[in-house]
């Protein structure tokens, strides 16, 4: 194994490991006993990739049969956690939480104890208990984890305002799952939390996102979910942008994944989502760094995933959308960040696509940004990754040009049709992209554009 350490990747560990634990789970107890003290006698002397394997190997073992016999063990998983490499820090955790599902009784208590004793391994600590709340989602697991149900919330809960990001998520993803579990039990304590400090909102809305099953079919925990969404979407107004950005966030998930759970209400809070697009002058920070100044956008993450929604919403949502409205705040992103220009321009796309005709009675708003950026030009200072952002921009605009233009009617649009046929199709190196961009729409399925669009004189392209 050690041999081959450069040409295996996490996943082919983790296979090996599973088959490890597969031979020996249809064995017999004595023999997986054999291979179990095996692993643990050879740890402190393996190099990493033997202690990896070794550590997934237990935990897929652990998961299937009760380890508890291996009274070294559970010293020998602690030790692992202290390793200086994180791939077998992680293993470590993975290996713990596993072997608690296989014995519950006499792992679990000690897994929130050293939550509690050890805040330097808390973190990985809080993985491990992840790992048990998800893999006892089944009804016989339910069971095994309602005895701790009360020790395991109050320790999450404790932990809810951690200064650590990661230790917050780590912590809200636990809160969301045990809501999929228990859902009475824990999103009236989501809900309080929701008016608690600023990390504690923020991880109370990160929970509501894990909280949303993914199952395509409504699951029981979707109706006492369901009354509490009004309640996180308010928080699109609170006054901190880290609860402003969890609540996007959980929004877009939940748009994605569960959308009935917000339609309804949708049309009430898109005013607040819409604020979230607007540049905020208060976040932008200038910074000296000597020769230069450079301006740091902190309000940029939020804009993002508000215009994300946004895409979302046109995918699961669009008849609770006013496409008015939605058209002036892409028309405003048309003129932000690179990222936020090419999200504006797959939405453009999109609403071609899915409701061509209300978008081109607010086609006018969206021309001068359009032409902005297809005839802006990179600087002779600019490195050829900026160069080549640049074009890939200009390409991403003209796409969307080409999706108006094969909305029936288009041509009816002054301002439209003359900016294409005297800028875009007018401009010979336009033209050409353009063409080219229409050829590739074309073979993903795509119709033509419009030939009266073309420019007096400029024969129709080939599509």
């Amino acid at each position: 194994m050690t041999k081959q350490k450069d040409a295996l990747n996490k996943q082919a560990y983790t296979s090996v490991a599973q088959g490890v634990a597969a031979v020996c789970t249809s064995a017999k107890p004595s023999q997986r006993d054999t291979v179990v003290s095996k692993f643990i006698k050879e740890f402190p002397k393996a190099k990493d990739d033997g202690k990896l394997l070794s550590l997934l190997a237990i935990g897929e073992i652990g998961r299937r049969a009760d380890l508890s016999h291996h009274e070294t063990l559970h010293a020998l998983l602690m030790l692992a956690l202290e390793q200086p490499s994180e791939e077998v820090k992680h293993a470590a955790s993975f290996a713990l939480g596993n072997v608690t599902v296989g014995s519950m009784e006499k792992y679990l208590p000690m897994v929130l104890q050293e939550i509690t004793a050890h805040a330097q391994r808390q973190y990985l600590l809080l993985h491990s208990l992840r790992e048990i709340i998800i893999r006892q989602s089944s009804v016989e697991g339910q069971r095994l984890l309602q005895p701790y149900l009360p020790s395991i919330l109050t320790l999450l809960f404790t932990h809810c305002e951690s200064t650590e990001e990661g230790t917050r998520n780590v912590v809200a993803e636990c809160l969301g799952k045990m809501s999929l579990l228990a859902p009475q039990d824990v999103l009236p304590i989501l809900d309080e939390k929701f008016a608690g400090s600023t990390f504690a909102r923020a991880t109370a809305v990160t929970a509501v996102k894990y909280a949303v099953s993914e199952s395509p079919t409504p699951a029981a925990s979707d109706t006492q979910l369901q009354p509490h969404m009004p309640r996180v979407l308010r928080l699109l107004q609170d006054p901190e942008p880290l609860v402003r950005r969890s609540v996007l966030l959980t929004l877009n998930y939940t748009a994605h994944h569960k959308p009935d759970l917000i339609r309804d209400i949708l049309p009430e809070f898109l005013p607040s989502l819409y604020a979230e697009t607007k540049v905020r002058p208060e976040l932008i920070k200038e910074m000296d760094l000597g020769p230069f100044k450079h301006k740091d956008d902190q309000g940029l993450d939020i804009r993002k995933n508000a215009y994300e929604c946004m895409y979302t919403f046109l995918d699961t949502a669009i008849d609770r959308i006013d496409i008015q409205t939605f058209v002036q705040h892409i028309a405003q992103g048309m003129s932000d960040h690179y990222d936020i220009k090419m999200l504006t321009h797959l939405m453009l796309i999109r609403l071609a696509n899915t409701a061509g005709a209300a978008l081109l009675e607010g086609v006018d708003r969206l021309v001068e940004p359009l032409r902005e950026t297809i005839t802006s030009k990179v600087n002779d200072t600019d490195v050829k990754q900026e160069a080549d952002r640049h074009e890939e921009l200009v390409r991403s605009a003209l796409r969307a040009v080409a999706a108006i233009a094969r909305i029936p009617s288009a041509e009816c649009v002054p301002s439209f049709r003359d900016f294409v046929r005297n800028v875009v199709l007018g401009t010979p190196a336009f033209a050409e992209r353009y063409r080219e961009v229409s050829r590739e729409e074309l073979a993903a399925g795509a119709a033509a554009p419009a030939a009266e669009l073309a420019a007096p004189g400029t024969p129709t392209p080939p599509y």
